[in-house]
């Protein structure tokens, strides 16, 4: 599968005025806090702005594909990016991870995730064993109100659960300047004779569609 990348040495030459985050398991974040020491996850944590974490049940594959034993460990895994990212001062970011916006859209995501893509490559969610296949749920990833956000980092507590769904976006989002490419007039294309050209397109049609002499009732119009 072909992806865009940005080498990480290229990024951090031009890391001024942007804001680096790390999210979902697919991010070195994840994987050094499950299977490395503090210190790599220290080293790791200290690279980005502010670090991503999704509702538990967003982790939910990975439990069901083996590749994190149980609940308790995600939590445990979770837990201690929290915490290493809270002693290094990096903002935690609870993230809805949308990839559609209502439940009733879900089956859709479900057929993509069982469709083959090019060269025959297959969504990372695809149980190739076909028992599994046949018996997984993906987890609701629909666009999440506030309030179900909040519910799903309740089991953090109320005041980590504001924090991380509310106040902590809030924040990242006040340290963000408003920008536009370009400011000011519009940049539309400049033609010579464009307004000529234009009424000979409008009448060369006109012709084209009522015949040389063109119907009395019609009034054409042209916007430049």
């Amino acid at each position: 599968m072909v992806e865009p990348r940005i080498i990480r040495e290229e990024l951090v030459a031009r890391r001024e005025n942007l804001l680096i985050g790390a999210g979902c398991t697919s991010s070195e974040v994840f994987e050094v806090a499950m299977n490395k020491s503090q210190e790599a996850l220290d080293k790791t944590i200290d690279f980005y702005d502010y670090i991503e974490i999704m509702p538990l049940d967003y982790y939910g594959p990975q439990i069901y594909m083996g590749q994190i034993e149980n609940k308790e460990r995600l939590e445990a895994i979770l837990n201690r990016i929290i915490e290493t990212a809270t002693r290094l001062n990096k903002p935690i970011i609870a993230v809805g991870n949308a990839h559609y916006n209502h439940p009733k859209e879900k089956v859709i995501r479900d057929v993509y995730i069982h469709s083959q893509g090019i060269g025959g490559s297959r969504h990372p969610l695809f149980m190739f064993n076909e028992q599994k296949r046949m018996n997984f749920v993906a987890p609701d990833m629909h666009f999440k109100s506030t309030d179900e956000m909040l519910a799903a980092f309740a089991w953090l507590g109320d005041q980590k659960a504001y924090d991380f769904v509310i106040k902590n976006p809030v924040k990242l989002l006040e340290s963000i300047d408003d920008v536009a490419p370009k400011k000011g007039e519009s940049f539309t294309p400049k033609l010579d004779n464009s307004d000529k050209l234009l009424e000979d397109i409008v009448y060369e049609n006109a012709h084209r569609i009522y015949g040389e002499q063109l119907p009395r009732s019609r009034k054409f119009t042209y916007r430049t």
